[in-house]
């Protein structure tokens, strides 16, 4: 009996988020995806390993293993990734329902638990995008530890502490909200196991050493989405992550959750302390993303909602009477009626929208090798398209870089800065005018799931609305923009050029005052033995300043205000010139810098 009990939530919870399975890549997965191609050497692999990004993350086995290896297995096809996830969470549906039994002796914690947690809407982002991969490993890691710790409480035997211990440190490795886990050991062991919390209290100090070294090497952000406020509102924001953990009907979900605190209440003050560990889960792991207010987010809710799969189980278990058995079911029917069904429709919301994206990027694989080194512009992306998809430019990982926007799209896609800024997908008019002219480029229109060809009639309509000229930006490495090169400039190697120790090329002037000129790029090692190296600007023969770069190999970026006097000028020249070079062999030449892009903003 008690496997059907355990195996009851599996089949549930991957038959409603089934869609899941059928998801496509989508957002950050295609730079997780593009990993791969930044490894050349074995320091480019320790890069891609352990360097910090996506807001100072470092999750070696959640992201950048998964991603790398999976990406050499399988390539692009998303199936393999899907299923990992799916057997992941069949795991920790497992887990939850071995933990429920745990707390409360009772054999239908094994059904109640799990199959609370595993139909509610907190889980469509696990269940449905590759990047959240952490959210599910990181719920396994927690509740592996923890129940090894249960085992070292019931039988005293030092091994499973220590499978206990190593268990928890590779859980750094997956995500940082792992530093919470002696919180949740330490609350079982005061509210289970009385005589068991000194041997917690190590813990502690490797979440701590753990927690002093990351933000040593990847500190925490000062402004933005993810800034820290550490305020009177964090219990606020408790308040609505806890309410929100019980579905988005937001009616049923306040009924839920008043009725859920009523019982925790009522239970500590009979001194039944299942309830109270319930609720310890979900605070303890909610707790550090409390203070991130301005990235409010449904999908921090993934693994605290085990906590209220743990609370129903502790309800179920104290149900003696008849009446209070129909009470305990009853809520958990309102409970299901609402959050099954919304699941299931964000799953399928998600697939759809995530192959649409597949036929976006195949199609435009399809356009490519039928038109060889042409650019293609794409008219009628969706914002969905685009933030979803085309933001992280996906094409690059089937070799295609030359995928732009038609000027005027940003014009019908909202802007969101936290993600990107869409200028940089959009060729400018001039561009698109010259390019066209040339026949160096198609014009495609999204129609539903097709991409139709329109170049004859948009370049019909772009001729006669624009007139070829210089852009206010200029890619280095795309060949459109060589009108705009003047002198100093090496040929084209894969997508970039090298700059000469001096580089010069012209741009727009900037509409309006208070512009600035924005230079990015990478600097060769072999330029920064010396020490930190000099670049120079200057535009119309006038100096406006120098910047220093001094990290090798990594792009920079650096902002230089532009004089009111330029504002409205037809076009600028801008000279770059870096304080040193290196000779090449048998050229008269010496190299610089690899300039990537320069811009007015």
């Amino acid at each position: 009996m008690n496997w059907l009990l355990r195996i009851v939530p599996v089949v549930v919870c991957l038959g409603v988020y089934w869609p899941g399975i059928q998801c496509w890549f989508r957002m950050d997965d295609f730079a997780w995806l593009g990993l791969w191609h930044e490894i050349h050497t074995r320091r480019d692999l320790l890069l891609a390993l352990f360097e910090p990004r996506a807001q100072g993350t470092i999750r070696v086995i959640s992201e950048r293993l998964f991603f790398l290896s999976f990406y050499h297995w399988f390539g692009m096809d998303a199936l393999p990734f899907r299923i990992l996830v799916f057997a992941t969470q069949a795991v920790n549906l497992l887990l939850v329902g071995q933990l429920a039994w745990k707390l409360t002796g009772h054999r239908w914690s094994l059904l109640a638990a799990p199959l609370i947690w595993g139909v509610n809407p907190a889980l469509s982002a696990p269940m449905t995008w590759s990047s959240v991969y952490n959210q599910t490993l990181c719920a396994c890691a927690l509740l592996t530890a923890l129940l090894l710790f249960i085992r070292y409480t019931e039988t005293g035997a030092r091994k499973f502490y220590w499978l206990q211990v190593l268990v928890f440190v590779i859980g750094f490795g997956v995500l940082e909200i792992n530093a919470v886990y002696p919180g949740l050991a330490l609350a079982w062991a005061v509210l289970r196991a009385p005589g068991y919390w000194k041997p917690v209290l190590p813990l502690f100090a490797v979440s701590g050493a753990y927690t002093l070294i990351h933000n040593h090497f990847a500190p925490k952000q000062r402004s933005g989405l993810y800034a820290l406020l550490i305020d009177w509102q964090i219990p606020s924001t408790l308040g609505s992550y806890w309410v929100d953990g019980f579905g988005t009907w937001l009616k049923v979900s306040w009924i839920l959750a008043g009725t859920a605190l009523a019982f925790v209440g009522w239970r500590i003050a009979r001194r039944d302390w299942a309830p109270a560990f319930a609720i310890a889960w979900f605070v303890l792991i909610i707790g550090p993303i409390l203070p991130l207010r301005n990235h409010y987010s449904h999908y921090y809710l993934g693994i605290p909602t085990i906590g209220l799969g743990l609370l129903g189980a502790a309800a179920l278990s104290i149900s003696r009477t008849a009446a209070s058995k129909l009470a305990v079911l009853a809520t958990f029917a309102l409970y299901g009626a609402t959050a099954a069904p919304e699941s299931r429709r964000l799953a399928l919301d998600i697939r759809d929208r995530t192959r649409e994206i597949r036929q976006l990027v195949l199609g435009v694989e399809h356009i490519s090798k039928a038109n060889p080194g042409k650019l293609i512009l794409l008219s009628n992306v969706s914002s969905n398209l685009f933030w979803w998809g085309m933001n992280e430019r996906p094409f690059r990982l089937l070799g295609i870089d030359r995928v732009f926007l038609v000027p005027g799209s940003e014009t019908s896609i909202p802007d969101m800065p936290e993600y990107g800024d869409i200028r940089e997908h959009i060729l400018p008019p001039g561009q698109t005018v010259s390019a066209l002219n040339r026949g160096q480029a198609v014009v495609y229109t999204v129609s539903g799931r097709e991409l139709i060809n329109v170049t004859r009639k948009y370049h019909a309509v772009a001729s006669a609305v624009w007139r070829p000229g210089l852009a206010a930006i200029v890619r280095i490495g795309d060949p459109v923009f060589a009108d705009q090169l003047v002198t100093g400039w090496r040929p084209i190697e894969t997508s970039y050029r090298w700059m000469e120790k001096r580089g010069v090329l012209r741009l727009s002037g900037p509409e309006k005052a208070g512009s600035s000129l924005r230079i990015e790029g990478y600097c060769p090692a072999v330029l920064l033995k010396p020490g930190p190296l000099e670049i120079s600007v200057s535009v119309d023969g006038v100096r406006l300043g120098a910047s220093a770069v001094s990290n090798p190999d990594v792009q920079f970026q650096f902002d230089t205000p532009l004089p009111a006097s330029l504002a409205g000028k037809e076009q600028i020249e801008v000279a770059l010139e870096a304080s040193r070079g290196f000779p090449v062999e048998g050229e008269a030449y010496q190299l610089g810098v690899v300039i990537t892009e320069v811009s007015i903003r």
